[in-house]
């Protein structure tokens, strides 16, 4: 399983800006398009060594993911230290109504009550012009069985020169993220993830 993970990841970091399929864990009603794929790691800013790693990949409507997390005993609550899981999008956002997902959360879970079974919506809301320090914001929400432990959900907040701003409530746990696009194809990223600080990067392309 662990050289599958690494093959994985070392596939997608050979990674231009997508679509978000998640919002820091949550999943939303947003899934990668045929082709797309995102990679992301971010490590404790301590001496604990405590590593978190993303990817995720696009085919077609469906899209598999995958987070690692790396001698971290505070997301314990994930229940296994590999987690793979897919998503189906069902309808896609439009100017009026939102973007739904179907998926499965942890998949592969050593324990069932690990796995979750969700539905997620995703909608832009459109942003009054004196708003003009804030050029988008997309609301998300969720709800799920077991492993996606109940009603989830988050915001995602655009700002001025590539600032990003995003929040979420997912396992009753609140993450969140403020990060950077100093290019097209990644993220400098700064988290809050169950009351610890990380820091770390974010990569994405078509293939």
């Amino acid at each position: 399983m662990r050289i599958l993970l690494f093959c994985f990841f070392a596939m997608l970091l050979t990674a231009s800006y997508s679509i978000a399929d998640r919002i820091i864990f949550a999943p939303t009603g947003s899934t990668l398009s045929m082709g797309q794929i995102r990679a992301e790691a971010a490590v404790k800013s301590s001496d604990s060594g405590e590593q978190v790693y993303w990817g995720a990949i696009g085919l077609g409507q469906i899209e598999l993911s995958a987070v690692k997390v790396d001698k971290n005993e505070t997301l314990s609550h994930f229940g296994d230290d590999d987690v793979v899981s897919v998503a189906l999008g069902l309808i896609p956002e439009t100017p009026i109504t939102p973007g739904v997902s179907v998926g499965v959360w942890n998949i592969a879970a050593n324990d069932s009550k690990n796995r979750g079974y969700y539905m997620a919506a995703s909608k832009d809301v459109p942003m009054a012009s004196y708003m003009g320090f804030l050029s988008s914001l997309k609301v998300h929400v969720g709800v799920g069985t077991k492993g996606t432990s109940g009603v989830f959900g988050g915001i995602e907040a655009s700002l001025s020169k590539g600032v990003r701003v995003s929040a979420e409530r997912f396992q009753h746990s609140t993450n969140l993220a403020l990060d950077w696009m100093p290019l097209k194809s990644a993220r400098l990223k700064i988290y809050w993830i169950d009351g610890d600080p990380y820091y770390g990067i974010e990569l994405s392309r078509p293939f």
